[in-house]
């Protein structure tokens, strides 16, 4: 099952942070599959479950080795 999050801001760490964007997981494997802007989210499949974080920010968990 495809999960689409949506913040108003996405910190993918190896591209530019992005204003009002999502992320799509896929449940099974536990992987993220596509990340993109708003705007971007109009062209691709609905999703099965989609949540709104608002004005949350995602980003990686980060660990400090």
């Amino acid at each position: 099952m495809i999960v689409r999050v949506h913040a108003g801001w996405v910190v993918p760490i190896v591209a530019p942070v992005l204003r009002d964007g999502w992320i799509e997981v896929e449940t099974t494997r536990g992987e993220i599959v596509a990340v993109g802007a708003a705007e971007a989210a109009a062209s691709r499949a609905a999703p099965a479950l989609s949540l709104d974080l608002q004005e949350a920010v995602i980003l990686p968990g980060l660990v400090n080795a």
